[in-house]
């Protein structure tokens, strides 16, 4: 049924996995999660999370661990950003500004 593999299909996996705001994860998630950063020194799995401050895990021990801190954009950068993407129409940068405003994570570097 199925066709003998190909060489070039037969490379190990690479992965990448993006998990969203890990300060919101439940027990259930973040034992799985666990379970799995532990595995990452025999898989080639790349990680992309991110989470606030408060947020805490035992991974910073790790040697495959880097973390990367990601400030909130200048307001006068984040509008060029907006200029660059919504072109001149105001209304969506409203929209995007005062999303912003209640949550100070919205425009990330």
């Amino acid at each position: 049924m199925f066709a003998s593999p190909r060489a070039d299909i037969c490379e190990p996996l690479q992965l990448l996995l993006v998990f969203k705001d890990l300060h919101w994860i439940d027990t259930e998630t973040q034992l799985l999660l666990d379970s799995l950063v532990e595995s990452l020194p025999t898989t080639q799995i790349l990680f992309l999370i991110n989470y606030r401050p408060e947020y805490e895990h035992t991974w910073s021990n790790k040697t495959y661990y880097t973390q990367l801190r990601l400030d909130p954009l200048p307001p006068e950068t984040a509008e060029e950003l907006l200029q660059e993407l919504l072109g001149t129409d105001t209304s969506l940068a409203r929209i995007f500004h005062k999303k912003a405003q209640t949550s100070c994570k919205s425009l990330i570097a």
